[in-house]
């Protein structure tokens, strides 16, 4: 057994060995081996055995050129038996991951790539658990004042339910942008220029050409007061592909957007022994009507999601609407180390449009947004609420705490949404928290858990016993999954994990 050191060279061999229990696969026993193949790349062949299944085979190539640096990982199996018929892939099933950054004198480039044999695969190989797989091909340049973006973009669905006129591919989408250097009309001028063509597996594919003007100026008065003027103008050129199955006629439209908005804020400070601050703001957004984007094929209002955050941001023209916003936000700080913070404020529609319940906004007055936080030392607790304006009925609840104490350091989270503040329409409830316990010097142990508090069913639940020293590490790991997803079924995965520190990076 050799392990590496400052005055020994970098050779091939095996690495740590791990093993468990899989739901899917009973068993298995991962047996990595390096190879040094030159100093700048080399590989990392991992074969997984298992009590059901073929040998898994997965390598990881890193590589570091003069340009920059990537890395591959690449799976293969031979799939056989009940998982093959639940996913309905029989034979070779495999996949490829991996991601790269590269200078080219004033250039950037990037590049990642998510792809698989069929849909289910990295969720059943407990690989990745995403719902949609992302591949691109991007180049970026800033200038003096500006920039410019090309990307090559594709996209798969992984999960059956997904409709198949969602897009599936933009080529090219470019993005071009300047500051002016001179102020006009003593604020800062924003041009943004862009081009896409997106492309769907079924319905209408589309080729827009848009130019945007952003300004923005603010103005301190002598008495404090604190005006911010902005404006958005927007010009857009829509080309439609139609497909064999639409009934779209149109070839191609142009359309127009404009948004403005004057916002005036007061803030107050008062010092002492401690800190306060008090700012109430109001604004005033006017926008032009937009409807005619919305007839746009695949394209629906964009969702507006009234936060604390989004109240006085200016949206998009063409996803803007004409509204009065108002709110207070409230500072304290202590100089013992403590700060606490809450803001309260509301959106006034002051068009004709009923906007979907789940945005919070409404045919008039939107529902009440706050926003709480508490911190000291090592205990902060953050709250978010939305709450009905006739009645205070909270339509959303989000509650987040972190504690530490000693040896201990645990967090807790609660949401809460009522009916019809999802795209689902369906009330959800989730409660979960970590819990992480410094037993020893070497000993440590952590759990977590995920539980749907309106089914009163857990969604995950782990645990984690760890012996760590300046050499080692040994992690014994038990994970449980209560959903079924697509074809995989819920189970519990076990993994004991053996691991020299020296062997470079571990979880």
């Amino acid at each position: 057994l050799t392990h590496p050191a400052p005055d020994v060279p970098r050779h091939s061999g095996f690495l740590t060995p791990s093993g468990g229990t899989l739901n899917d696969f009973g068993g298995y026993l991962e047996t990595p081996y390096y190879f040094n193949l030159a100093p700048h790349y080399d590989a990392t062949l991992t074969p997984r055995f298992t009590g059901t299944q073929n040998i898994f085979w997965h390598t990881n190539w890193r590589h570091l050129t003069q340009a920059g640096r990537y890395h591959l990982d690449l799976y293969a199996t031979e799939a056989g038996g009940d998982i093959a018929r639940q996913d309905d892939a029989n034979g070779f099933r495999g996949g490829v991951q991996g991601t790269g950054r590269f200078r080219h004198g004033k250039w950037r480039t990037a590049f990642q790539i998510e792809s698989a044999s069929d849909d289910p695969f990295f969720r059943r190989y407990d690989i990745d658990r995403k719902e949609v797989l992302e591949s691109y091909l991007s180049a970026h340049r800033s200038f003096n004042h500006g920039y410019l973006t090309a990307q090559f973009r594709h996209f798969r669905n992984v999960l059956k339910d997904k409709s198949r006129d969602t897009v599936s591919r933009v080529v090219p989408d470019i993005v071009a942008g300047t500051t002016l250097p001179d102020p006009l009309f003593g604020g800062r001028v924003r041009i943004i220029g862009a081009l896409s063509h997106a492309v769907r597996g079924l319905g209408v594919d589309i080729t827009r050409l848009s130019t945007r003007l952003d300004w923005e100026r603010q103005i301190i008065g002598a008495r404090g007061f604190v005006w911010t003027l902005q404006n958005k103008a927007l010009i857009d050129g829509y080309r439609f592909g139609r497909d064999a199955d639409t009934d779209d006629t149109r070839d191609a439209e142009v359309l127009a957007a404009d948004s403005a908005a004057l916002t005036l804020a007061y803030p107050l400070m008062r010092r002492a022994a401690h800190t306060q601050w008090l700012t109430p703001k109001m604004q005033l957004v006017l926008a032009s009507d937009n409807g005619r984007f919305r007839d746009l094929p695949h394209r629906a209002d964009a969702l507006f999601d009234l936060t604390a955050d989004s109240l006085f941001s200016l949206s998009a023209p063409q996803d803007e609407t004409s509204r009065i916003n108002y709110g207070l936000e409230y500072r304290f700080a202590h100089t013992a180390a403590w700060e606490a913070s809450f803001f309260a404020g509301q959106s006034y529609n002051l068009t004709h449009k009923k906007p979907e319940i789940r945005t919070g906004l409404s045919g008039d007055a939107s529902a009440i947004i706050t926003q709480a936080q508490f911190s000291h030392d090592r205990f902060d607790i953050s709250q978010n609420l939305r709450l009905a304006r006739d009645d205070g009925k909270i339509l959303r609840h989000e509650t987040r705490l972190k504690a530490s104490a000693g040896a201990l350091d645990m967090t807790a989270h609660y949401t809460y949404f009522d009916a019809g503040q999802l795209e689902s329409g369906n009330k959800r409830e989730e409660a979960g928290g970590t819990f992480d316990w410094r037993i020893t010097k070497h000993w440590k142990a952590s759990a977590s858990l995920r539980e749907n508090a309106v089914s009163r069913k857990p969604i995950r639940r782990t645990a984690q016993l760890i012996y760590e020293d300046d050499c080692t590490r040994i992690a014994l790991s038990v994970a449980r999954n209560y959903l079924k997803i697509g074809t995989v079924e819920a189970g519990t995965d076990v993994n004991l994990t053996f691991t020299l520190r020296t062997l470079g990076t571990f979880p």
